[in-house]
C-alpha cells in the first residue's frame, strides 16, 4: 500500500505543487498515516478473488477480446495495465508489437490520461478521450435503462464525476467541460426524458458539436 501511493502521490501531473515543497510533506507525514487508513477502508470492499479494480479489469479484458474475435473475426491481444502498482505498463507495452493504448478514462484530464501518455514511447497510438463516443453514451444508457427496469425510475437522475482543482480548470485542463458531454449526448440517445442532475466540481462549459468518433493521437 506505501509503494502504491508513494508512487501515485508523487506523479507531479496528480499534485501539482513544487517538488521542495510536497515531498517532504509526503513522506514525512503523509506515507505515515495514509497507508494504515486507505488498507482499513480497501478491507471493506476487498472480494475472495482480491482487488475489485484488478478483477474487473481482467474480466474486462477477456470479454472485450471475445468481442473483438466474435464480431471483427480475428484474435485480438487484449491486455491490462495499471498506471500505478501491478502489472505495470512499461512491462506490458515492452510484451506487445505496435499496441494501441487505450487509457481507460473516458474524460482526458493531466493528471489521469497524461500520466500514461508521458510513460509511453513518442509516437505511440494511444486514444485521447472517448467521452462522447456512441458507443460509450450508449453503454451508460444502457446501464441506466437496466437499472430503472429492474428498480423503478426515479425523478431524478444524478451523474456524479471526480472533482478537480479549481487551478487546474484556469489552466486549461479540458475534464470539467468533458464530464458535462455524457449527460448531454445520452439525452440525445432517448436514455431519459425526465429531469437529470449532473454533479461535478464546478459547473462545466458548453460545447456545441455532436458526439464524435474515438480520437487517436500518434
Amino acid at each position: 500500500m506505501r509503494a502504491y501511493l508513494a508512487e501515485f502521490l508523487s506523479d507531479p501531473l496528480v499534485v501539482e505543487l513544487p517538488r521542495l515543497l510536497w515531498l517532504p510533506i509526503l513522506y514525512g507525514i503523509v506515507l505515515r498515516k495514509r497507508p494504515a487508513q486507505s488498507a482499513e477502508k480497501y478491507q471493506l470492499v476487498w472480494t475472495p478473488e482480491g482487488s475489485p479494480l484488478a478483477v474487473h479489469t481482467s474480466r474486462q479484458t477477456t470479454l472485450l477480446a471475445s468481442h473483438m474475435e466474435k464480431h471483427a473475426g480475428e484474435s485480438v491481444d487484449v491486455r491490462y495495465a495499471m498506471r500505478y502498482g501491478q502489472p505495470s505498463i512499461l512491462s506490458v507495452f515492452r510484451e506487445m508489437d505496435d499496441p494501441l493504448i487505450v487509457p481507460l478514462y473516458p474524460q482526458y484530464s493531466r493528471s489521469t490520461t497524461e500520466t500514461v501518455c508521458r510513460l509511453l514511447p513518442q509516437g505511440t497510438r494511444t486514444v485521447r478521450d472517448f467521452h462522447d463516443h456512441a458507443g460509450y453514451i450508449g453503454a451508460l444508457a444502457t446501464s441506466v435503462r437496466r437499472h430503472w427496469e429492474a428498480n423503478g425510475r426515479a425523478d431524478k437522475l444524478l451523474m456524479s464525476f471526480h472533482g478537480l482543482p479549481q487551478r487546474a480548470v484556469d489552466r486549461g485542463d479540458p475534464y470539467r467541460s468533458n464530464a458535462s458531454r455524457p449527460l448531454r449526448c445520452s439525452r440525445a440517445a432517448s436514455a431519459w426524458s425526465r429531469a437529470s442532475t449532473s454533479s461535478r466540481s464546478s459547473r462545466a462549459s458548453e460545447r456545441r458539436n455532436g458526439c464524435s468518433p474515438i480520437p487517436s493521437r500518434r
